[in-house]
């Protein structure tokens, strides 16, 4: 009797757990629509605030809060909450999933917003780190680093330049280049433009 007593409550709270867990990937789902969505428009920018209200208590629950807490912190910096408490809160996913590309990109760019330019390049480089070979990864790393090229180290530069190459060597990502990079060029001062332009004409092929 007693041993089917436990089965029973056990089972009850698996069932509850798993109802409850339903809920947060529901919730996620919403997120994730309204961030890939204009969310900037009249029509989705009022629920930014409640669905960051929703998910901040998924932020420390073991199991989901990897994916609870970037979209907890991207959705911060769409409704424009204050620059330092978007960059801690990028940190608040890197403590947690410290291997992730996407968390050194959005901690850098976080940190950037912030006007702590350090952090931000060391969060770069972290980035090539732990994912040195991801497509999307790599595009990122090459835009980010071309809009802040004056203040990067010869080191960093370097690392931007065999990021280039490799580019080349994948035809999904160099696909996706050629659609971007145009974009990025144009937004970038001349000068920086020059350089970059003539030292990446001068690089051997990998491959």
């Amino acid at each position: 009797m007693a041993l089917a007593l436990v089965l029973l409550c056990a089972g009850a709270g698996l069932t509850f757990e798993g109802a409850r867990l339903l809920g947060f990937f529901s919730l996620y789902g919403q997120v994730s629509a309204v961030l890939a969505d204009k969310y900037w428009s009249a029509a989705n920018f009022p629920k930014l605030a409640p669905l960051r209200a929703q998910l901040a208590e998924w932020r420390d629950v073991a199991g989901v809060r990897n994916l609870a807490r970037p979209l907890y912190m991207r959705l911060g910096r769409a409704s424009g909450v204050p620059a330092a408490t978007t960059l801690s809160e990028a940190a608040d996913v890197i403590r947690i999933d410290p291997v992730s590309g996407d968390a050194w990109s959005n901690f850098a760019t976080a940190s950037l917003a912030a006007s702590r330019l350090d952090l931000a390049l060391a969060a770069w480089q972290m980035s090539s780190v732990v994912a040195p070979r991801e497509d999307r990864d790599i595009l990122w790393r090459l835009s980010f680093l071309a809009g802040v090229w004056r203040d990067a180290s010869d080191e960093q530069k370097q690392r931007f330049f065999y990021e280039l190459q490799m580019v080349g060597l994948t035809p999904g990502a160099a696909t996706r280049f050629r659609k971007v990079w145009p974009g990025v060029m144009g937004s970038v001062p001349a000068d920086v433009r020059k350089e970059i332009d003539e030292k990446a004409r001068a690089l051997p092929r990998l491959g």
